[in-house]
């Protein structure tokens, strides 16, 4: 059997190797209208982070998106498929999501070789190699990759003004170990199903791994670990982003606002800036 799982991850490097990719790494995520403000940051943060190219779902009115983002449509760097599905719960919306995952997945099984799923609110690097292309070679063998949250509060800032970063300003955090999920880096060619926005199901004897090459099934790693990997999880942004957006959409799917509020503060308990590391790329 172990002979077996070798050759298997021999054969997968090699046909990855020479499948003749037009992206080596994309992304894939879905907006919504509130969400396009911040997405100029994102997209530049990941393009200086290895990102290639960048399939957006819109799930806002249609068109919405032009005046953030036309540019990057025009330069060639993203294309925006309009995804007008209405949601009023949470399982609808991960329902969304999940179809909109797969219609990328399918959409770019010989295009790219490993797609990152995440959303516009988290901020995807890898510590050591400082370009997430890099850090994946050591993970050719797998069909997916797992990176951990670490989750970020307002910092008590009101909003982002103009001209700055959200990365710069939003400096405090939760405890790194304080949550378990995960997001996945995965190779479109070897998923068959989608388990929910977090995990996916592999091809036979393709298999997901977290940054210690250790397996992991389902949304969860057993421990938090972020020495390679790591997502910066900006929750709920700034203030304002927090009170006109994030408090009404769960309202909308029944969770109090006290809840809400009890959560985002303590994503404000430690301060750290390591992103500011790997933002210096104007």
């Amino acid at each position: 059997m172990k002979r077996f799982l070798i050759f298997c991850g021999w054969l997968l490097i090699l046909q990855t190797l020479y499948a003749g990719y037009k992206y080596e790494l994309s992304s894939c995520a879905i907006f919504m209208e509130d969400d396009l403000p911040y997405m100029p940051e994102w997209i530049e943060f990941h393009k200086h982070q290895g990102v290639q190219h960048f399939y957006l779902y819109n799930n806002g009115p249609v068109n919405v998106w032009k005046p953030y983002l036309d540019q990057y449509e025009r330069e060639g760097f993203i294309e925006v498929i309009e995804w007008n599905y209405g949601s009023q719960n949470v399982i609808e919306w991960n329902s969304i999501q999940t179809q909109a995952y797969m219609h990328c997945l399918k959409k770019i099984t010989k295009e790219s070789k490993w797609c990152a799923i995440i959303d516009t609110d988290e901020f995807l690097f890898t510590l050591p190699y400082k370009n997430l292309r890099k850090a994946l070679k050591n993970y050719e063998e797998f069909a997916g990759v797992v990176a951990n949250w670490v989750m970020y509060g307002t910092s008590n800032v009101d909003y982002i003004p103009e001209g700055q970063k959200l990365t710069d300003l939003l400096v405090h955090r939760g405890a790194v170990d304080g949550d378990l999920h995960v997001k996945s880096i995965v190779k479109p060619a070897y998923v068959v199903d989608i388990m929910n926005p977090h995990s996916f199901i592999y091809s036979t004897n393709k298999f997901a791994v977290n940054e210690n090459k250790e397996l992991v099934h389902g949304a969860f790693t057993a421990k938090n670990s972020v020495n390679i990997f790591r997502i910066n999880h900006y929750w709920c942004r700034d203030k304002s982003f927090l009170i006109n957006t994030k408090l009404a959409r769960r309202i909308k799917w029944g969770q109090p606002i006290e809840s809400v509020l009890e959560i985002e503060k303590g994503y404000n308990i430690e301060y750290d800036d390591i992103i500011k590391n790997f933002n210096n790329y104007d």
